[in-house]
Formats: C-alpha cells, structure tokens, sequence
C-alpha cells in the first residue's frame, strides 16, 4: 500500500526552488556584465573619438 509523505515533496518543491534561485542568480550576474563590457565600449570609442578633436582644437590654440 502506498503512502503520501507531505514533508518529501515539500522538499523536493523547495529544493527546485533553490536551483531556479541559483540558475537567476547567475543570468542575472551574466547580464549585468554583458551590460558593463557594453557600456565600457561604446564610453572607449566615444574617448576616442573626442581624442582626435580635442589634439586638433588644442593644436590650433583653443583654451581648455
């Protein structure tokens, strides 16, 4: 005869939760610093950029 242990399932539910948990935590963390390398690049290029006019603007005898 068979038996319904509530306390068995309840940790199999939880123990789930707990991985669905650590698998956001870890997506989560992957895009912030997807967000960063992407964000880091477009301030480079735009640094570089601006390095250009700003050697041509003082070259000429712009203040500051």
């Amino acid at each position: 005869m068979g038996y319904f242990d509530l306390y068995e399932q309840f940790n199999r539910v939880e123990s789930l939760f707990g991985a669905l948990k650590w698998v956001a935590y870890f997506v989560g963390i992957l895009v912030l610093l997807s967000g960063i390398i992407g964000v880091s690049n477009i301030m480079l290029i735009v640094i570089k950029e601006r390095t250009k006019e700003i050697g041509i603007r003082r070259a000429l005898g712009e203040n500051p």
